[in-house]
């Protein structure tokens, strides 16, 4: 199974940020009719450079951070949701410029011991599916900056 990050539109309500440490969140707290935007993990380490500009807030310890975390929790409110919506647009326009299928350098891979011998993992990504996502992530943004503070979008790292 491949791994993927996922983004949920959520009510800023859903999470008590009073209580650092103890958010729990899952996908069934989506908002309803909101789906689950799931991006490829090779892709997001690939733009990786560019997430980290985007201000988001860690729910775990209710410390704003500046980039989207790999591993953990992120919500980007309102506050924050215009530089990310821009981002996801530019990544839109740059990939809608892409071949069909968008070949990526995944992880470096190697047998214990032959380090020297190791390769970068190739990752084949549909250039439709891809610029699907990207407009997905474009409207749950959209969504969050008519809410008027009611809404964020939660990211679940791998």
């Amino acid at each position: 199974m491949e791994l993927e990050h996922e983004f949920i539109l959520l009510k800023k309500s859903k999470i008590n940020l009073e209580k650092p440490n103890s958010i729990k969140v899952s996908r069934d707290d989506r908002e309803v009719n909101s789906d689950i935007v799931r991006l490829h993990d090779a892709f997001v380490h690939y733009i990786h450079d560019t997430l980290q500009w985007i201000n988001s807030l860690n729910p775990d310890t209710n410390e704003a951070d500046i980039n989207i975390s790999l591993y953990g929790g992120t919500m980007i409110d309102d506050k924050t949701v215009f530089t990310t919506k821009a981002m996801f647009e530019s990544l839109y326009k740059l990939f809608s410029n892409a071949p069909e299928g968008i070949e990526l350098n995944g992880g470096y891979t190697y047998i214990k011991g032959e380090v020297q011998n190791g390769k970068y993992e190739k990752v084949l990504l549909d250039k439709a599916e891809l610029l699907t996502k990207l407009n997905e992530l474009i409207k749950l943004c959209t969504l969050v900056e008519e809410s008027h503070g009611e809404l964020c979008i939660f990211h679940f790292g791998v």
